[in-house]
């Protein structure tokens, strides 16, 4: 129940320091989905507006510091900010020890401007892990770049055919 509230909150006009204040305190309710349900809140409001600097902080925070599910979450929403929120801590995530977190990084660093992210999603784009290397290939494809192109058709052959799909999509 504390999860819907805590989107629901977000989305008022009015009371925006009521809804930072709230989506704060929820950003370390014990409960998982409260805290993913936080951190996806954080686009919400930079939607209406520039991205409270504050939640950027705990996103970032939470991105190098939380458990991989919460890592994980906090690079999806980070992504969704773009330009908005941290791109030089979605960049440094990319070397993040559990895959999930770098499958997520690289679907946020195509969201990205190509200078800020296409060599983090080249080097994940040769990642042990397949599932990143198709998120690698997906977030490759939505960057304006030859080099992305380029690495993008790369990946057509690669050995694995859940990469080769998500780079021919």
């Amino acid at each position: 129940l504390r999860a819907p509230a805590v989107a629901v909150i977000a989305k008022p006009n009015d009371g925006k320091d009521t809804a930072i204040a709230a989506i704060t305190n929820t950003l370390a309710d014990p409960a998982d989905q409260v805290r993913a349900s936080a951190m996806a809140s954080i686009a919400v409001l930079a939607a209406r507006g520039n991205a409270p600097a504050d939640l950027v902080r705990a996103l970032t925070k939470t991105l190098t510091t939380g458990s991989w599910p919460d890592r994980r979450v906090a690079a999806i929403a980070l992504g969704k900010l773009a330009d908005k929120g941290d791109p030089a801590a979605l960049v440094k995530a990319a070397t993040d020890s559990s895959s999930f977190v770098r499958e997520a990084v690289a679907g946020a660093l195509g969201e990205l401007p190509p200078a800020t992210g296409l060599e983090a999603l080249l080097t994940l784009s040769r990642d042990e892990v397949a599932q990143v290397r198709a998120a690698a290939a997906q977030g490759l494809g939505r960057l304006k770049d030859e080099r992305a192109a380029k690495r993008r058709g790369e990946l057509t052959r690669d050995p694995d055919p859940i990469v080769r799909a998500a780079a021919g999509s």
